[in-house]
């Protein structure tokens, strides 16, 4: 049960990580006010591809294609049997949480079978019509989130989702900042950093701190090493030592999850 929850938790969070990644390039393509927008599609793509939802020679298109490549992209993440695509994630993680069904709340199970209702419709292409069933999905998951914080005891089940979900998202900060080409310089700096910002959902707080402009240093500092910002990566690290102090010791019969 303790591999299920936590492969839950993991499958849960990469699923949310692809539609903020989808919905940030869908708008992006869909709304021509939005200042750069095709500057950070090029961060984009290349996230897209590091992730494997999209073939390496799409995601490495330079600026002047990365409107042509991202409505490719898209096309080949609306296609069912992308094994990279957000519908794969979706089937994971209803075939991680089938085995665990009595450890979740009963409301979990439900929604899990609506998200899996909307992703297996046929996901269209066009950027607005995406961006509006990403909306949906992005719900959804909220409210497994909410569920698993109002909804299970504290006890080592609910530790285990909380690793996997903690544990994924640290190594999809990681990612994106090596995906998004910020490191290599294949993708301009403050493009990368922007979609960075969105993708973590820290543009507030960002702006908070630092009125005038983005700067390279100011983010990696926030997206990073900030401990009290829930999507950073010492927030993740915090949350994790945290629950595996709490976690039961394993006896002669293993760990029993309660």
């Amino acid at each position: 049960a303790a591999d299920h929850l936590f492969w839950v938790g993991r499958y849960a969070e990469r699923a949310d990580a692809a539609v903020r990644t989808l919905r940030a390039a869908a708008r992006r393509l869909s709304d021509d006010a939005h200042p750069g927008a095709e500057e950070e599609l090029v961060p984009l793509l290349r996230l897209m591809g590091f992730n494997g939802m999209i073939p390496l020679e799409i995601s490495g298109l330079p600026q002047a294609d990365a409107v042509r490549g991202m409505r490719q992209a898209l096309e080949i993440v609306a296609d069912p049997a992308n094994p990279g695509g957000l519908r794969a994630t979706m089937d994971r993680l209803r075939r991680a949480a089938t085995g665990v069904r009595d450890r979740l709340p009963g409301e979990f199970s439900r929604v899990l079978t609506v998200l899996g209702e909307v992703a297996s419709q046929p996901l269209k292409a066009d950027p607005a019509a995406m961006h509006l069933r990403l909306d949906e999905v992005s719900r959804l998951l909220a409210s497994l989130i909410g569920l698993e914080l109002d909804g299970m005891s504290r006890g080592p089940a609910w530790r285990f989702l909380v690793l996997g979900r903690r544990l994924e998202r640290a190594i999809g900060i990681v990612g994106a900042f090596n995906g998004s080409g910020l490191g290599s310089g294949t993708a301009g700096t403050v493009a990368s950093l922007s979609v960075l910002l969105e993708l973590a959902a820290a543009g507030a707080a960002y702006r908070d701190r630092h009125p005038v402009g983005i700067r390279r240093e100011p983010v990696l500092s926030l997206l990073l090493a900030d401990d009290d910002h829930p999507r950073s990566l010492a927030f993740q690290i915090k949350t994790v030592q945290r629950q595996l102090v709490k976690l039961p010791p394993i006896d002669s019969e293993g760990l029993s999850v309660s």
